[in-house]
């Protein structure tokens, strides 16, 4: 509250005194805490805000790295499943046989396809070795297909003594070593070989010798593939440890075409 005597001096004031000291009055009167205008704030960051994403509006999705450092493994497989692209034959690809063994024992047991023989035709066994470790009290792997004539190194990657033996063919007994030693065995006759170890009885492995180099272990759908083979009629055979010996011995017979593919399902 002014005094009299203070208003009249200040009425004595100029005019121009007078509207600036009002002017002033004005500025100090404004509210600190007004908000600054929404466009400003917005605008402040050069539009929106890169910091944080909008919940409402989701960013652009990212496409998946391709971890084998090239073209995607999809694209190589004709854009199919695994399955699905084992047991199909491509136009272009001559010579490849692809197919399915139908059969209840496969997601029990590995199992083996392989062409019985081509005559006439020579196999040369390959100089380097097969290699059946010996870990955890099993042998791995627990089916071990080799050509006539390959040797087969025999680890033991456990912390105590192993032994391998076979009653199967011309037999053998390879005795007892440790840990990071190994024993070698070339198996010169086709067949069957049950491997055993004297010193762990639970352990049961086979080494199964064959005559060409067109075999393979089916995956546990059944399917499998064999490429780069020549024309003609062929015998495929099959072998797991859980078929009766008749369906082990049953020859399925396969013509291959010269320049097509051919693809089959195998009922044993």
């Amino acid at each position: 509250m002014l005094y009299l005597p203070a208003v009249k001096k200040i009425l004595a004031l100029p005019a121009w005194t007078l509207l600036l000291l009002a002017g002033l009055a004005a500025c100090d009167g404004a509210s600190p805490d007004k908000p600054e205008p929404k466009e400003e704030l917005e605008n402040k960051t050069g539009g929106e805000s890169h910091d944080e994403a909008s919940p409402d509006k989701p960013g652009p999705e990212e496409e998946p790295e391709n971890k084998n450092g090239g073209e995607s493994q999809v694209g190589k497989n004709n854009g199919k499943n695994h399955e699905d692209n084992t047991n199909e034959v491509l136009p272009s690809e001559a010579g490849v046989i692809v197919g399915k063994v139908s059969h209840k024992s496969v997601k029990r047991s590995p199992t083996l396809v392989y062409i019985e023989e081509m005559p006439g035709r020579q196999f040369p066994a390959p100089g380097k070795a097969a290699i059946c470790d010996q870990r955890n009290k099993e042998f791995q792997p627990a089916i071990l297909p080799v050509l006539v004539g390959t040797t087969v190194d025999f680890l033991n990657d456990d912390d105590f003594d192993h032994n391998v033996n076979s009653p199967d063919g011309e037999t053998f007994n390879l005795g007892n070593w440790g840990k990071g030693l190994k024993r070698s065995y070339t198996f010169e006759r086709p067949g069957i070989y049950t491997l055993l170890c004297k010193l762990h009885p639970e352990m049961v492995g086979y080494v199964v010798v064959v005559k060409t180099t067109y075999f393979a272990i089916a995956d546990n759908k059944g399917y499998f593939r064999f490429e780069n083979v020549p024309s003609g009629t062929w015998k495929l055979k099959l072998w797991n440890d859980r078929l009766k010996p008749s369906l082990q011995e049953k020859a399925h017979e396969v013509t291959l075409d010269e320049g097509n593919g051919i693809r089959i399902e195998i009922k044993p």
